[in-house]
């Protein structure tokens, strides 16, 4: 029988051959100094804390620790992990199954520095199921393997980590918690390591958050950090983290770098992500997600950030100041979908290199408001900067101090080939029909590939806006809805029209500048829609032979045109304005100076146009044909006054 001293403090030397671990008389192992706190706690319970010192050294390792201490346990090496070391070996012919063993449901246990080496476990490192609180500082693992998790920590209050290294490290799962209520991992630094599992799992918790974490060259995991069964509003958080070469399994046909379920508040800032591939989804959210301040390089997924909307809850996804380089990504740099209701905020994105995708933003099945501003999408290869498949309810969308430059459709040799492309593409829900309201104020695009907007059933709205030395098809097309444009401008374009609206119920266009533009066919083309133009600077425009006008208007609608300064333009029916196709169209106190066409210098009315003109002045202008100044054929009719 053996009797140890009542003592909080415990001790263990290498070179030790005591057998009450007292500091006179040091046990050899930490197993029997843990044994030796135990037995005093159970012994006596009074002692609410036992600290186990191991002096420097190198421990062999051939029996687990098992630990029933009824209260708080801290095992404790006296210099750090630098100088008392942990290296495995064979017990019995079988490798060991854990280091640490811990199922007690009343301790706290506490393990600090500790340098553990080729150890080899057939189940965990360590094994915490049960204690109250659980703290791991100063611990590093180097070519140690398990066929499970190296830290698992199950039915905890509290768990912590800080300062731990691991290297050349292989397992199941690095860390892996369930049923805890709030984690802290702080500190972590690992390289050469390998997960075939989930890198980092957590299950059911109340808050957890990870900080100045930094992870290199991990191969094949199939998913790098899981964070599911969340209880409600959880938070969980990674701030700092960098993330360098980690790669999905080659022969997973979808897998997830970051999968954070329902019911977590997830945020992710001051972070570096790069060298990441073989993933279908880089960060997948179910619930609301807040990204700041991070940077992705290198990144070859399908999706980067796929955000699914609760149908019950509305959920926010905010990313500000994040930049974006190199990425060639499959689908989407941010996709939203399956949902009702939810709310974006997007600021300061920056393009640093370029960035290949198919759609820079999918929006999918989606409501409430969705906000991008004071963000630059320069040099990017896309098909759509933004696209909105369908919605389930009515849907806002405003781009307010946006820069793009330079965007253009990837190669071909990248990503598929989409049949059409556009910085914004709307396309009307076919069960819902609910509209999108879009807005972009403060933006300037210049040097584009592709359309400006490619709209159905959206009601879009421009202010402040510029976009120059932009070649596309139509740089804006609109199909019902709506279109407003105030104070904006629109230079050194070349399209095949400029702006073309269809079946729109309401066109506003006052107080910008249409000027330099080189167009195929009009530079306003104006097809069945109520249309208001007021207060416009046209200029120096040309419309190519066979084209119509500067401003094409037609369809059995009204058109009002007020306060026109139209000059130095060049069209082929019309100078400045055709009219044809039975539409009504009243131009008043407007000035057209030194336009020219084929028919009608100024005016062209064909085909059933009701044509009237009040207070308008018109010189210099010239016809190559006919009408200097107004051409009007066809069953058309005019009226002028003042």
């Amino acid at each position: 029988v053996c009797s140890y001293a009542l003592t909080n403090e415990f001790y263990v030397s290498p070179n030790g051959n005591g057998t009450e671990c007292s500091q006179g008389a040091p046990c050899a192992s930490i197993k029997a100094g843990v044994s030796a706190a135990c037995t005093s706690q159970n012994e006596t319970p009074s002692i609410s804390a036992s600290t186990v010192w191991v002096t420097d050294g190198i421990y062999v390792m051939e029996e687990e620790i098992d630990i029933s201490c009824i209260n708080t346990l801290n095992i404790q090496s006296v210099n750090g992990s630098a100088s008392t070391v942990l290296v495995g070996r064979p017990f019995n012919g079988n490798d060991l199954q854990h280091i640490m063993k811990a199922t007690t449901t009343s301790s706290s246990i506490e393990v600090r520095g500790f340098q553990i080496a080729g150890v080899i476990t057939s189940d965990r490192i360590f094994d915490f199921n049960g204690p109250v609180n659980v703290a791991f500082d100063d611990i590093a693992l180097h070519q140690c393997s398990c066929s499970n998790e190296l830290f698992y920590i199950g039915n905890s209050q509290v768990f912590n980590m800080s300062s731990v290294f691991l290297n050349e490290t292989k397992s199941s799962t690095i860390i892996s918690t369930y049923r805890i209520q709030s984690g802290t991992i702080r500190g972590l630094v690992g390289e050469l390591l390998g997960a075939n599992g989930t890198f980092f799992y957590f299950y059911n918790f109340n808050e957890f958050s990870f900080s100045d974490v930094t992870i290199t060259d991990v191969l094949e995991v199939s998913e790098f950090m899981s964070a599911i069964g969340a209880r409600i509003d959880s938070p969980f958080s990674i701030s700092g983290m960098k993330l360098v070469k980690v790669h999905g399994l080659v022969s997973s046909m979808e897998s997830t770098a970051f999968l954070i379920g329902a019911n977590c508040n997830f945020t992710m800032e001051n972070s570096h992500l790069s060298q990441l591939t073989q993933y279908t989804t880089l960060i997948n959210t179910f619930g609301e997600a807040r990204l700041r301040n991070n940077s992705f390089t290198s990144i070859n997924v399908v999706d980067l950030l796929w955000h699914s909307i609760s149908s019950v809850n509305s959920n926010l996804l905010s990313m500000t100041d994040c930049s974006f380089s190199l990425l060639l990504i499959n689908q989407a740099i941010v996709a939203i979908a399956s949902g009702t209701n939810g709310n974006m905020y997007i600021s300061g994105i920056t393009i640093l290199d370029s960035v290949v995708a198919p759609q820079f933003f999918l929006l999918n099945s989606i409501g409430d408001y969705w906000t991008i501003e004071d963000s630059d999408f320069s040099n990017l290869s896309v098909y759509y900067l933004t696209r909105i498949l369908d919605t389930h309810s009515t849907t806002s969308l405003t781009f307010r101090n946006v820069n793009g430059s330079g965007l253009e459709k990837p190669g071909p040799n990248v990503v598929p080939i989409q049949a059409s492309s556009a910085l914004v593409s709307i396309g009307s829900d076919s069960l819902s029909k609910q509209q999108v309201l879009l807005t972009m104020e403060d933006c300037s695009f210049r040097d584009m590939k592709f359309p400006l907007l490619l709209g159905q059933d959206a009601n879009a709205t421009l202010s402040n806006c510029e976009l120059s030395h932009t070649i596309a098809e139509n740089i804006i097309s609109t199909t019902g809805g709506s279109i407003s444009i105030f104070n904006s401008s629109f230079t050194h374009n070349s399209a095949r029209s400029l702006i073309h609206i269809e079946a729109s119920s309401d066109v506003i266009i006052s107080n910008s500048l249409f000027a330099y533009n080189f167009v195929l066919q009009a530079v306003l083309d104006l097809d069945n829609s109520q249309t208001l133009l007021k207060q416009l600077e046209i200029h120096n425009n040309i419309v190519k032979a066979e084209g119509k006008s500067v401003v094409s208007i037609s369809g059995n609608e009204e058109n009002i045109v007020q306060a026109i300064n139209g000059r130095n333009n060049t069209g082929q029916l019309g100078g400045v304005f055709s009219c044809t196709d039975g539409p009504y169209l009243s131009i008043s106190n407007s000035t057209f100076h030194n336009n020219s066409a084929d028919y009608g210098g100024a005016i062209y009315s064909y085909d059933g146009c009701s044509l009237e003109l009040s207070d308008i002045i018109v010189t210099n202008c010239r016809a190559n044909i006919d009408g200097g100044a107004f051409w009007i054929s066809g069953y058309s009719s005019g009226s002028i006054s003042d």
